[in-house]
């Protein structure tokens, strides 16, 4: 069809802006507005890898797809890196505050009840599930051809697990101590 290349099914801000914009709570749409900033920045390694590895195979094919491919990569991504602010404790992220803890001081500044730490910790696992339920969306687009999308899926899926494994590896171990060079190794490839 006509219209621009790159569109919000192309744009992993732009795609989750218009996500945000249809939440049915304005309360958690204003909560969740965190997210706006929470994934702008950053070199989007993954999505220009994407595009890079399919010119370097020939650059055959539906070029809106890699873009959407791309999208999906960077928003799968920004949910581990917010999961691992969490996890690491991080008070910022690209510079800003991180999502847990923009979402502690908003309760804070709001003089809601109970404990603003738990509140932006509990609440940031939720903004983190729609990244990666809006990362599968995108991918879902990504091609008119079901084949070409469940073999983007097996890859996405693999690396979704990889990047889990990894993470949880590197937790087990820290707590363990254990501090041994092949099993850092198998953190680094998995993460």
């Amino acid at each position: 069809g006509g219209g621009r290349l790159l569109d919000c099914r192309h744009d992993p801000g732009c795609f989750r802006d218009e996500q945000i914009d249809t939440l049915p709570n304005p309360g958690l749409a204003a909560a969740f507005a965190s997210l706006r900033t929470f994934a702008l920045g950053g070199r989007r390694q993954r999505a220009i890898a994407c595009y890079w590895g399919w010119r370097a195979a020939g650059g055959d094919g539906d070029l809106a797809a890699v873009l959407r491919l791309g999208a999906s990569l960077e928003l799968s991504m920004s949910f581990f890196f917010q999961q691992d602010d969490v996890i690491d404790h991080s008070a910022t992220r690209r510079g800003h505050p991180s999502l847990h803890r923009r979402l502690a001081a908003d309760h804070e500044r709001a003089g809601w009840h109970g404990p603003s730490g738990d509140f932006g910790t509990s609440l940031a696992a939720m903004p983190g599930d729609l990244l990666l339920s809006w990362s599968g969306m995108l991918l879902d687009r990504a091609s008119d051809d079901p084949r070409q999308v469940r073999a983007f899926k097996a890859i996405q899926d693999q690396n979704l697990a990889d990047v889990a494994y990894g993470e949880s590896l590197e937790l087990l171990l820290q707590a363990q101590r254990r501090y041994d060079r092949k099993l850092s190794l198998e953190v680094i490839r998995h993460k």
